[in-house]
């Protein structure tokens, strides 16, 4: 009779090898040094917790990627305990969580419309001391939902900054979490749930508390949706997500060029209709057009990680009149100019995409097309699209994590520290809207939109084995097809 197994084997059978969960561990310590020392290291020393924790990250997807070993319950659990760090401890790098709570503290205490008016104009309540002062005159960009949501919150959190911050880190690392646990719900491969789970850019954003993850959330199961043909479904959470923040606009235009080229256009109606109809409601009901004036105002602004910022930099300087070309290159005519690039590019990618276009390659493609060629562009807006490309092909998935990363190390001064305060961070800071410039070429020249996954599996097409069709599932199809077998990039009720 043999002998029963010991409870280390238990555990070690169920977690997976020794040496890959040791792995998993450094990389859960590495995040959470960073995230509790970011604000207090100075110096050379403030590169390397980031560094560090970007390096064991990416090494242990790979090594996933590679040889899977680790089960998902232990990668959930982890991205649980990550996320509960993140959340507990301040945040730093943004006051945006201060400012989600300030227009939430307008709506429900002082009965203001945020989308019309501003900050400054509550006086002396000590919430607004919270925010940073560059904002104080700024109306709300963010979606009805969202403010409806801070709206019923701020009710709680009262005139506590802490406690109000607190609120929009746990709600976004509930999202994190949430998305983890979806992805692991529909067999994605353990590389995705550590890319996802244990990404020093989305637990950056759980701690600054940052809106972008309740989009990247939504998009996610969005493109659930689309492949199990539940368009109307599908729509909905992209009106939920836009209703958040209406920087998901380019992946809901990719979902429905991709299903117009696969002559799914019965689809698309039901896609928009369940999309177009919450969307307008939501806006209406806040001020129709008027609220959207902020947001049109934000295309006219640089950041330092935007490559128009390096365009706008090297043509004053060529110029012999400084003052002129400041004018004349002002980052208002130049936003407007990247507006249109980054329209044109979209257009491009999607036409390049033929018939068998996944929506999920072009949704998350036109995603970071704008995070790419947008005038603004900050560190946590990569999380829109970082759930979404975990399910991608390695290559397409690298390049959106390699924009987010490159973002991060051009903040590693955050914004309004101001450029020098951190060694290097000025060479960085100059560099890298070249950079970007760089990973944009790379992905219009490399962006496929019909291939999705090494494994030669469609992203959005439900497989015949009973997998959601994403690389990770059973049976895990190669890209050679079996004699009499169904093509893996069709659905089985196309016709052939």
């Amino acid at each position: 009779m043999p002998a029963a197994p010991t409870l280390p084997a238990v555990i070690r059978s169920a977690a997976g090898p020794p040496a890959r969960v040791a792995a998993l561990v450094a990389v859960v310590l590495l995040d959470a040094t960073w995230l509790a020392t970011g604000p207090t290291i100075r110096g050379a020393w403030a590169w390397l917790p980031l560094i560090a924790a970007v390096g064991a990250h990416t090494g242990l997807v790979v090594a996933e990627r590679r040889r899977p070993a680790l089960d998902p319950r232990v990668v959930v659990a982890a991205t649980a305990g990550s996320v509960l760090v993140a959340v507990v401890l301040a945040p730093w790098g943004s006051k945006d969580v201060f400012q989600y709570a300030v227009y939430g503290h307008m709506a429900s205490v002082h009965r203001l419309n945020p989308y019309v008016h501003r900050p400054f104009e509550l006086g002396g309540d000590p919430l607004l001391r919270s925010t940073a002062p560059g904002w104080r005159r700024a109306r709300t960009v963010y979606g009805p939902m969202f403010t409806a949501a801070s709206a019923v919150a701020a009710r709680g959190f009262g005139h506590s900054a802490r406690l109000g911050a607190l609120f929009f880190q746990a709600l976004n690392g509930i999202a994190l979490v949430g998305a983890v646990a979806f992805l692991a719900r529909r067999r994605a491969g353990s590389d995705a749930l550590v890319f996802v789970g244990l990404a020093p850019v989305l637990l950056a954003v759980v701690n600054g508390g940052h809106n972008d993850l309740l989009v990247g959330l939504a998009v996610l199961v969005a493109l659930a949706f689309v492949a199990d043909r539940r368009p109307l479904a599908a729509g909905l959470c992209l009106a939920a997500a836009a209703l958040v923040k209406l920087l998901v606009l380019p992946a809901v235009a990719g979902v429905v060029v991709a299903l117009l080229l696969a002559r799914r256009g019965a689809e698309v109606k039901r896609l928009v209709a369940g999309f177009a109809a919450p969307l307008v409601a939501g806006y209406v009901a806040v001020g129709g057009l008027r609220a959207l004036a902020p947001v049109r105002g934000g295309a006219r602004v640089l950041t330092r990680s935007s490559l128009w910022t390096g365009v706008r930099d090297v043509l004053v300087n060529l110029s012999a009149d400084r003052s002129d070309a400041l004018a004349r290159f002002a980052p208002a005519r130049l936003g407007t100019l990247a507006v249109a690039v980054t329209v044109v590019l979209s257009l491009v990618l999607f036409v390049r995409a033929g018939r068998r276009a996944e929506p999920a390659a072009l949704a998350v493609g036109g995603l970071v097309v704008l995070l790419l060629a947008g005038p603004y562009v900050l560190p946590w807006y990569s999380a829109a699209a970082l759930p979404a490309a975990a399910r991608l092909g390695d290559r397409l998935r690298w390049l959106v994590h390699a924009q987010a990363v490159l973002v991060l190390a051009v903040y590693i001064a955050p914004p309004g520290a101001g450029a020098g305060s951190v060694p290097f961070d000025r060479a960085v800071s100059a560099a890298g809207p070249w950079l970007v410039l760089v990973l944009l070429v790379a992905v219009m020249a490399w962006w496929s939109p019909g291939r999705v996954g090494r494994d030669g599996v469609s992203a959005c097409s439900p497989c015949p084995c009973g997998s959601d069709g994403v690389g990770g599932g059973p049976g895990r199809h190669r890209a050679r097809r079996r004699p009499g077998s169904v093509d893996p990039g069709r659905h089985p009720r196309d016709p052939p």
